[in-house]
């Protein structure tokens, strides 16, 4: 009897680890209830974590400074690059995602962007010519300048 009990609570264990993937708690105590708590493990670390739907979300509003065209989050008062007061904010248009270029910003891949969107973030500063730049499809990053397309 203690072992059935010991059984199901690891059961449940396993179930409260899948819910922290991001996976079906009942489904994976179930998983863990038939075949075995250990198996359910492995399992659930071999497969790895479900991305959240809420952790792509969409970006927050951005503006222009019309003082050094950063970009800040609208509704700021004062831009954290110059320090000047942010009265008359320009909206930012956000490129539309489509097939083409990614870049890789803050530890992410972004994208894919069209060539345009692409010369569009150059143009305001969004990516440099540090920026890694990759071709969707591809698996080698580059800068801005090595892709003729986006350069003229």
């Amino acid at each position: 009897m203690l072992l059935v009990l010991i059984w199901i609570l690891m059961a449940v264990g396993v179930g409260k680890l899948a819910e922290k993937y991001n996976r079906s708690m009942g489904n994976w105590a179930i998983i863990a209830l038939l075949l075995s708590p250990l198996v359910a493990i492995i399992a659930l670390l071999i497969m790895g974590a479900v991305p959240s739907p809420i952790a792509r979300t969409a970006a927050p509003r951005m503006v222009r400074c019309r003082h050094c065209s950063e970009a800040v989050p609208a509704g700021t008062r004062v831009c954290a690059s110059c320090g000047q007061d942010l009265f008359d904010q320009v909206p930012v248009t956000v490129p539309r995602k489509i097939e083409g270029f990614f870049y890789h910003d803050n530890g992410e891949n972004e994208g894919p962007f069209s060539p345009e969107d692409i010369r569009a973030m150059y143009s305001a500063r969004t990516i440099t010519d540090a920026t890694p730049i990759c071709r969707a499809g591809e698996s080698d990053w580059h800068s801005f300048r090595d892709y003729p397309e986006l350069v003229g």
